[in-house]
């Protein structure tokens, strides 16, 4: 075990050095004219991007406005209008319905009930669930 620490400080110490590296090439390369080339593309396609994702906004909004005003599904080429369908019910409705016709559609909060379970075990401890204790291992990060 004592060879899996050692080989394990070894590598966690070449990784930040070569963390470090990365940064210390990039402080360079920001310093050359190609890497302020490279960061103003960067930042020119960042903007490009967002520009082009409030264009397609604004192309949604006006095709879902001529849709509703004409019923024309397809206002220009390369643009159409889909109408997706979606359930609207009320949720008591439905596990009512469920518990009474068809059980196997209902399924535990896992993540809920386990939070409940602990907070009740040392007061109210539900009798089907049992505590069981599992060792783990915890590394430092300096070792």
């Amino acid at each position: 075990m004592e060879n899996l620490v050692n080989r394990l400080r070894e590598k966690r110490l070449e990784v930040a050095e070569a963390r470090e590296k990365v940064v210390k090439i990039k402080e360079q390369l920001n310093k050359t004219e190609l890497g302020l080339s490279f960061a103003q593309a960067i930042e020119y396609s960042s903007i490009a991007n967002e520009e082009m994702q409030t264009i397609e906004k604004h192309l949604r909004q006006a095709a879902l406005e001529h849709y509703k005003d004409t019923g024309d599904k397809n206002p220009v080429d390369g643009v159409s209008v889909i109408i997706n369908k979606s359930l609207v019910y009320n949720i008591d409705n439905a596990i009512a319905w469920a518990i009474s016709n068809a059980r196997e559609m209902l399924k535990l909060d896992k993540k809920l009930f386990e939070k409940h379970a602990k907070a009740v075990v040392d007061t109210i401890p539900l009798d089907f669930v049992v505590t069981k204790e599992e060792p783990a291992v915890r590394i430092a990060t300096k070792i």
